[in-house]
């Protein structure tokens, strides 16, 4: 063998070598992974909430020296004033070429972040049974105090570029871990989101009445809304028998009336109405959602999101029929402005029990929404947007004379436009205030509000037969701390924006059947077991 084969069959074999070295190393030298998960209902005023929580090693991680669990609720705010826009080479945006060189700021930024409560308790270093993973596995308790607190997770913004002022606000409810290493350092792992059902008895009762007024314009459509000044002007008003039955989760009829404002020679008819009821947020300016949180919120419904048009396929299949008394026109009485009203329309209203009670919190006030839908057979002359002209009028269109000699037979689209509107109507808790309670829990922005805390598990029990004065007496005041970010950091740094399970979901999934389970019937057993927010 010559030393050129030589040469070549040792490089063969170190080569083999060290890559059989490093692929042992990376089998058992994986970089550190840490995990954490919560199973826990939603948080109430005044109880004690039961759940446990888990957290994962995985891979190559450094020793331990101590594992802690949390729970706090962040709210975050960011608000975006407009400069105005400089004319070329005076700043703001260049273009040298196709490509844009940025030349100075448009925006004035005001980021902040409110820490209203965090609550920690240190967990023992528990392996989990059965696992080759290291962790702990344990369970907890947490003293709600009687206080409340906003809903839950919810995310809006506005972010509509010809306004002025622009504004974000977020609040988020978490669960999270923090592992304290043996050299020294700190690392905190998210561990689920969950919510707050505040305790909101009705505040009024009785018969009440509720006006709305229709209007066909879309919300974030840029076309200009045609003027017609000789266009119908349609308004509600909508009747409930008690308002006070108006809470979550329940079905409510509504007795509902309908006027046409308008001149009697044109030919409009409503046809069917409808309404939903939705949870919206008011804030100080004008905007859109924000997407950042969209499958967060999706999963944890306390909240609803503030929805834009109704669909209106889904909203024409739940309508009701209205029924105007027939008149007789005559000639004469052609353009003379009339009111008119319908005859008494029941239409019934469903409230979601995942509804966000009224609520005022720091950044925004949760506000029950009341919307109307009226689907009218407009008159010939009234104008069409373009979206209508999609819609009713065929591409394939062709004269009368001509449709016998084509595969094709003529659509027959009907002509139906929209009108929405909204207004405002509370909705209040599903829950009782609870046994012996006479007044409802303190606003958590009041002076007397107090936070939550975590305590012994084997002193559940115990806590239980206390009442609601007593237990409040051992949680801490609430102490809320306020953090103004840099404009030239993210604010998703001090809110975090990572997706979490929402933990009351896997509770009710994972961990109240097993606890029916063994309660075999006997429902007293379970009578702490606390409901969560439903998909």
């Amino acid at each position: 063998m010559n030393l050129r084969a030589s040469t070549l069959l040792l490089l063969s074999f170190l080569a083999s070598t060290i890559s059989a070295s490093e692929a042992e190393a990376s089998e058992h030298e994986l970089p550190c992974r840490v995990q954490a998960w919560v199973r826990a209902p939603d948080l109430v005023p005044g109880e004690i909430i039961e759940g446990d929580a888990r957290i994962k090693l995985d891979g190559d991680c450094p020793e331990v020296e101590s594992y802690a669990l949390g729970l706090r609720l962040k709210e975050a705010s960011l608000s975006k004033t407009r400069i105005p826009q400089p004319m070329p080479g005076q700043g703001g945006w260049g273009f040298a070429g196709r490509h844009p060189i940025h030349i100075g700021p448009v925006w004035n930024w005001h980021k902040e972040v409110r820490l209203a409560f965090e609550a920690k308790i240190p967990l023992t270093a528990r392996e989990p049974n059965g696992h080759d993973s290291r962790g702990v596995i344990q369970d907890f308790a947490l003293l709600v105090p009687y206080t409340n607190y906003p809903p839950g997770v919810n995310s809006h913004s506005s972010i509509e570029p010809l306004r002025e002022i622009s504004v974000n606000t977020k609040s988020v409810y978490e669960y999270f871990a923090e592992i304290q290493w043996a050299n020294g350092t700190c690392q905190e792992v998210l561990a689920g989101i969950t919510a707050f059902q505040p305790l909101t008895p009705a505040e009024t009762s009785g018969e009440t009445t509720v006006k709305l007024i229709f209007d066909g314009r879309q919300k974030l459509s840029v076309e200009p809304f045609p003027d017609d000044p000789l266009r119908s002007i349609y308004t509600a008003d909508i009747q409930f028998a008690d308002i006070s039955q108006v809470v979550q989760g329940s079905k409510v009829n509504a007795s509902m009336t309908i006027f046409r404002t308008g001149y009697n020679n044109r030919t409009d008819e409503p046809l069917c109405v409808n309404l939903i009821h939705s949870g919206q947020r008011d804030w100080p300016g004008p905007g859109i959602e924000d997407k950042d949180l969209e499958q967060t919120a999706r999963q944890l419904g306390a909240t609803n999101r503030g929805r834009g048009p109704i669909q209106t396929d889904a909203a024409r299949r739940s309508c009701r029929p209205v029924d105007f008394p027939k008149q007789d026109h005559c000639r004469e009485c052609h353009g003379v402005l009339d009111v008119t009203a319908s005859n008494p329309i029941w239409v019934p209203l469903h409230i979601d029990a995942t509804s966000p009670v009224d609520f005022s919190a720091v950044y925004q006030n949760y506000v029950g929404r009341l919307t109307g839908a009226l689907f009218v057979a407009p008159d010939p002359s009234e104008p069409m947007l373009n979206y209508e002209r999609k819609m009713y009028i065929s591409p394939r269109s062709r004269p009368d004379d001509e449709y016998d000699w084509i595969p094709w037979t003529k659509e027959r689209g009907v002509p139906c436009k929209h009108l929405s509107g909204n207004v405002s109507l509370p909705v209040w808790s599903h829950d009782s205030l609870g046994p012996g309670v006479t007044q409802p829990p303190v606003h958590y922005l009041s002076p007397e509000a107090r936070a939550p805390i975590f305590v012994d598990s084997d002193m559940v029990p115990i806590l239980r037969d206390m009442t609601v004065e007593e237990r409040d007496a051992m949680a801490p005041v609430s102490s809320p701390h306020v953090s103004v970010i840099p404009k030239e950091e993210s604010i998703n740094k001090y809110y975090g924006s990572s997706l979490a399970p929402y933990v009351g979901e896997t509770w009710a999934n994972k961990v109240l059947p097993k606890l029916r389970e063994r309660s075999q019937g006997r429902e007293q057993d379970i009578d702490h077991i606390l409901v969560v927010q439903q998909n």
